[in-house]
């Protein structure tokens, strides 16, 4: 048994939780998505909240914020002490409970300092002016302590997606005394950086080892067997496993308690010998560059899965964006697709990579995929919609088909085609923002964490679809700080370095082996 599990087991044993939820439902019109849900979490203890997408997670993590008011009967105390209802966002802030959730609750058009300092920022003497440079200070101060190095007067907006992840972190752990508290953290570390992951790791270690309790919130289920000592898990709106030890588990046993049953192989994706012998890429890159991304020359084949992966500011996570025409100010270099031609990426914009046959899946579904206010089946159509459409009018024959297979593909749920794209859960919308695309039948299919902040049985079904489509002949080009995602799914692996190709890895691999490389 390791130290942080030990130290776990020894907060459990503790009379008082820090944080207490009793008898919690919650229903949604006719629907009851909680159902007399209870967790307990230790002083001191790092405690995992688990669950398939639509198991209810999220819903309980809202009802603690404030942000949904739970059904007669629930109860919550912090420290024994029970939070009056209804609970509100100050309300459980002064008790000693902070929430990060997935969406970071960032400010955009405003500075780091601004948003690690959101909420603690006073004036000072008669005239009440804010002395920005202690403010600076503070804030990176908190950055700091997450071993983070970002410029405090950067707009928020403009940072990659770690390290807009690294900010709320830090706002979230300023206001926690040592000793005291509890941090939830609702899929906060999905979009953290792999280099940044062990600084991170220790900093929750840190705290609960002085008393502060964390609630993590995780599809990674390594994360969840290194951090936690206890897991509670949800499934289909009632805790199926209350406050199970972790000691001794290994990924496939917590993915059974998960699932309540068996997780189905994956069988890796191989196309290695058969791309030998291509005739003639399906896609070639030539001088790409951009604000990251200091020079990428590429050929991907048709059926060719290539990974990109790398450390922070290696250039992997601005590659796809470039590729796929998101960032033409800053891109440079030239896009050639067999049959559409070739695209000077200066400039050109998604209109012209998407007119010669390039697909993006972006990384933040909520603001660059998914449109959460339209249909299901209007967003999984919409990219073929003007081309169907005949003589003015929309005939809805061919969109409910096309549904009809995103759900078969993908195993879509639920799988009702009216139904906003807001209402299903993430895996379900990351799963449909997928489908829109693989429709399209892509020559070039670009995916930028396409497994984010999805659960283990959501994630298989991904990565066979990327597989699939590579099968019917898209090139696929995949960055992914998910080893094991590269691993099993890639014919080739990039490691980028200082905006160049720095290793080359070929099928067969590991996630070790890709690890060691980056």
């Amino acid at each position: 048994m390791t130290a942080v599990h030990e130290a776990g087991h020894a907060a459990a044993a503790s009379t008082t939780a820090r944080l207490e939820v009793s008898d919690l439902s919650k229903t949604f019109g006719r629907s009851r998505v909680l159902k007399h849900a209870s967790i307990a979490v230790a002083p001191g203890e790092v405690h995992a909240l688990l669950g398939q997408n639509g198991s209810g997670k999220s819903t309980l993590i809202k009802v603690l914020s404030g942000l949904h008011r739970p059904d007669p009967g629930a109860v919550v105390r912090i420290d024994g002490t029970e939070v009056p209802q209804p609970l509100t966002p100050a309300g459980i802030s002064a008790r000693g409970l902070t929430i990060v959730h997935q969406s970071l609750g960032l400010v955009p058009g405003h500075t780091v300092t601004e948003n690690v300092r959101l909420g603690q920022l006073r004036g000072r003497g008669w005239s009440r002016l804010i002395r920005w440079s202690h403010e600076r200070e503070r804030a990176v101060a908190a950055l700091a302590a997450l071993h983070a190095d970002i410029d405090p007067d950067r707009m928020v907006d403009q940072l990659p997606m770690g390290q807009r992840a690294t900010v709320a972190i830090a706002r979230a752990m300023q206001g926690i005394v040592p000793g005291r508290g509890c941090i939830v953290l609702d899929e906060s570390t999905q979009s953290l950086p792999r280099d940044v992951l062990p600084g991170f790791y220790a900093t929750v270690r840190r705290l609960a080892a002085q008393g502060t309790s964390i609630l993590i919130v995780s599809h990674r289920l390594d994360e969840v067997l290194q951090l936690a000592s206890r897991v509670t898990v949800l499934r289909d709106g009632e805790v199926t496993a209350a406050g199970a030890p972790t000691a001794g588990m290994s990924e496939a046993a917590l993915a059974r308690v998960i699932l309540g049953r068996e997780l189905v192989g994956f069988v890796p994706h191989r196309r290695t010998a058969e791309l030998r012998d291509a005739p003639a890429p399906a896609a070639r890159l030539r001088d790409v560059r951009g604000a990251t991304v200091a020079g990428v020359d590429l050929e991907i084949a048709p059926g060719e899965v290539v990974g990109v992966t790398g450390a922070t500011d290696s250039g992997s996570e601005e590659l796809p964006y470039l590729v796929a025409g998101v960032r033409p100010a800053v891109a440079h270099g030239h896009l050639e697709v067999a049959g559409g031609g070739t695209v000077d990426l200066a400039g050109a914009g998604v209109s012209a990579t998407t007119a010669i046959g390039v697909a993006l899946v972006p990384s933040d579904r909520a603001n660059e995929g998914i449109a959460v206010t339209m249909t299901a089946l209007e967003n999984v159509t919409l990219p073929r919609v003007k081309r169907r459409a005949q003589r003015g009018l929309l005939r809805r024959g061919w969109q409910q088909r096309e549904f009809d297979d995103a759900c078969a593909r993908l195993s879509v749920t639920p799988p009702e085609p009216d139904l906003e794209a807001s209402a299903f859960s993430g895996g379900n919308q990351q799963k449909l923002l997928l489908a829109k695309w693989l429709l399209s039948r892509p020559a070039l299919l670009v995916l930028h964490e396409p497994t984010q902040a999805v659960d283990v049985g959501a994630r298989a079904e991904i990565l066979r679809a990327v597989g699939r489509a590579a099968d019917e002949g898209s090139a696929v080009l995949l960055s992914s700080i998910e080893a094991q995602d590269l691993a099993l799914v890639c014919d080739r692996v990039l490691v980028l370095a200082d905006g160049r190709i720095a290793r080359e890895l070929h099928a067969p691999m590991t996630a070790d082996d890709i690890l060691a490389a980056t």
